[in-house]
């Protein structure tokens, strides 16, 4: 049988509701592994080269950034 994985990403504004959808997403019981990104899991290179792509100048979420394969998770 597949695994099932389910992958989210929030910035750090949002850790408490992450954390909440991490805990809400275990209680389901239907994943095997599941991954929460933020900007720190990032390195420094690439948020550097991805920085005005993750804030606007008032420093609000843009929605558009997609990361896929990063191996950091809680």
């Amino acid at each position: 049988m597949s695994k099932v994985y389910l992958c989210s990403f929030a910035d750090m504004r949002l850790c408490v509701s992450a954390y909440r959808f991490y805990k809400q997403a275990r209680l389901m019981d239907t994943f095997d592994e599941i991954f929460i990104y933020n900007e720190t899991n990032f390195d420094l290179c690439f948020r550097n080269k991805i920085k005005n792509r993750l804030y606007d100048s008032k420093q609000e979420r843009i929605t558009r950034v997609f990361v896929i394969g990063y191996r950091n998770h809680i």
